[in-house]
């Protein structure tokens, strides 16, 4: 009877053992982050809230709120609502080192960075199923932001940003 009890807490053991995650597996972002899937509506968030508008995006952000990437304390989540869907998240990187980390952690779960240069600031570009993951950093500056969009409500947002530029740009043309 000893040895019955034995192994059933050795498989209870085990089993417990397989099922718990691990603390530094993948950020699995396919669903969402900070526990908010992709695509829900603001008013679905639980938990005090701020919220503020911006042009057409609504941001919230979740009182108390903080966000670990593996052992990188990016403190607070803003949260973006376009068409009334969640599509962004936006974190602020407090220091370099902490991006040198992010950008490590990110090379290994996400895969090889694509870099892209703009004047004064180096973005870090990840592409992860229909999630884009942003890094960037501004030159002779300590602001760096980390950003996780949502690709076909971000797609959707820059199309409309193209198109109202393209409306501005035609409103300037002078007639002949």
């Amino acid at each position: 009877m000893k040895i019955a009890s034995i192994l059933l807490s050795i498989m209870i053991m085990v089993l417990t053992i397989e099922s718990t995650p691990a603390a530094d597996d993948n950020l699995d972002i396919r669903d969402g982050i900070s526990g908010i899937k992709w695509g829900i509506k603001p008013d679905m968030v639980k938990g005090p809230t701020k919220v503020f508008k911006k042009g057409d995006i609504l941001y919230l952000k979740k009182s108390g709120e903080k966000f670990i990437l593996k052992d990188v304390d990016l403190g607070s989540v803003l949260f973006g609502f376009f068409e009334n869907k969640f599509f962004a998240a936006y974190m602020r990187i407090r220091s370099q080192d902490d991006a040198e980390k992010l950008k490590a952690i990110l090379n290994a779960d996400y895969g090889p960075v694509r870099r892209q240069l703009r004047v004064k600031e180096t973005v870090y570009i990840w592409d992860y199923h229909d999630i884009k993951i942003k890094l960037k950093e501004r030159e002779n500056d300590t602001v760096y932001k980390l950003s996780f969009y949502y690709k076909p409500l971000s797609a959707k947002l820059n199309e409309r940003k193209m198109d109202k530029n393209s409306e501005i740009t035609m409103d300037l043309v002078p007639a002949r």
